[in-house]
């Protein structure tokens, strides 16, 4: 029972010792093609389309944030697999690398840092930061003054992955306490997932519930249901 908690004790000091780590900067290169559905050192299958990545020394599950310095873009992965630390400080999966824009490259000089709670909650904030832009010229219709008796939503911000989309609306249920979903829609050949809060029975309806949610997400407009 001793030994047990011993090593329970090493595990969470070891955690916390990573946890508060310091940024490292170093090449980061991406898995080769044939790697897909071959095991990883932790037992995982590697996928590419998942975001994950090798690490010389960071325990298996650590999320970690890396960030391409070539353009400040940046993505969580999850370590499930070992590389040599000779060259290649990190090796990430192809779907990691295509979110920092590093395929043409092959391999680029990233910085990477264990990814806490309050790092992937501003990730998160600054990925539905950067496609709020990219929500405002989806086809969505308006709702206008002069539709006031229509049924309307409030659309909060469009992102990139259904785990993302889920996550938001999970979110806004708990903290608006009204119902939220997402939806599924193409726009320049990429997936998007438009999220949604509130349902209403007109415009004027929704005007006082829009002040609040905008008061955190600037961009949120109200449309038809």
């Amino acid at each position: 029972m001793r030994n047990v908690v011993l090593i329970i004790l090493f595990s969470v000091f070891s955690f916390l010792g990573y946890a508060q780590m310091p940024a490292e900067e170093g090449l980061a290169s991406f898995y080769n093609k044939r790697f897909n559905g071959h095991r990883t050192s932790s037992g995982e299958v590697y996928r590419h389309t998942k975001l994950t990545a090798a690490h010389p020394s960071f325990p298996y599950g650590t999320d970690v944030l890396v960030t391409n310095l070539s353009n400040n873009k940046s993505v969580v992965v999850k370590i499930n697999d070992r590389c040599s630390p000779r060259r290649i400080k990190i090796d990430i999966s192809r779907a990691a690398a295509a979110k920092i824009d590093m395929i043409a490259a092959g391999v680029q000089k990233v910085r990477i840092e264990v990814a806490s709670d309050s790092i992937k909650a501003r990730h998160l904030a600054d990925e539905i930061a950067d496609l709020e832009a990219a929500a405002d010229s989806l086809p969505s219709k308006s709702i206008s003054t002069n539709t006031a008796e229509d049924s309307c939503t409030i659309q909060v911000a469009s992102v990139a992955s259904l785990k993302n989309a889920k996550r938001l609306a999970e979110k806004l249920n708990e903290t608006y306490k009204m119902p939220s979903n997402y939806r599924k829609v193409r726009h320049r050949r990429k997936t998007l997932y438009k999220v949604f809060v509130g349902s209403f029975t007109n415009h004027d309806e929704a005007k006082e519930p829009l002040a609040d949610i905008k008061k955190t997400y600037r961009t949120a407009f109200i449309i038809a249901n």
